[in-house]
């Protein structure tokens, strides 16, 4: 069996994995961490994003999660799950807002080692559920 490798000689494997490594840092810091300066770091500022109320481009990221966090001034997010293949990586994160907290899969695109695109689907979730498995 022949490992696969990109154009640039990689192994698809070890992109994934640095891949990974750029989101995951990023959404500790940007996001949990609350350093609206780590964007800067790891975001094109031309990055392309697909949240149909918000605009192309890392000003505009930055900008709404600072007007978000002047909103909701507890606001924490935990990771909880990272899957990554080749350039996309996925967080399965918890939202934690009183008294609300919100299931949140972000998707990133990275290219050159900078996260160039983005979509997320976000859920609240319920008091009650159907079924006794957790969204988490």
């Amino acid at each position: 069996m022949t490992k696969e490798h990109t154009s640039s000689g990689r192994s698809r494997e070890g992109v994934t994995q640095v891949n990974k490594k750029i989101v995951t840092q990023f959404y500790q810091e940007f996001y949990v961490n609350q350093d609206l300066e780590a964007a800067a770091k790891y975001v094109s500022e031309d990055l392309r994003q697909h949240r149909p109320n918000l605009a192309d481009g890392q000003k505009a990221m930055i900008k709404d999660y600072a007007d978000y966090l002047k909103e909701h001034k507890n606001h924490k997010e935990e990771i909880r799950r990272v899957i990554a293949d080749g350039d996309l990586v996925a967080l399965h994160v918890a939202a934690l807002d009183e008294p609300a907290t919100t299931a949140v899969v972000d998707i990133f695109r990275v290219q050159n080692g900078k996260i160039v695109e983005h979509w997320d689907v976000c859920q609240t979730v319920p008091e009650k559920s159907a079924n006794n498995n957790t969204m988490f």
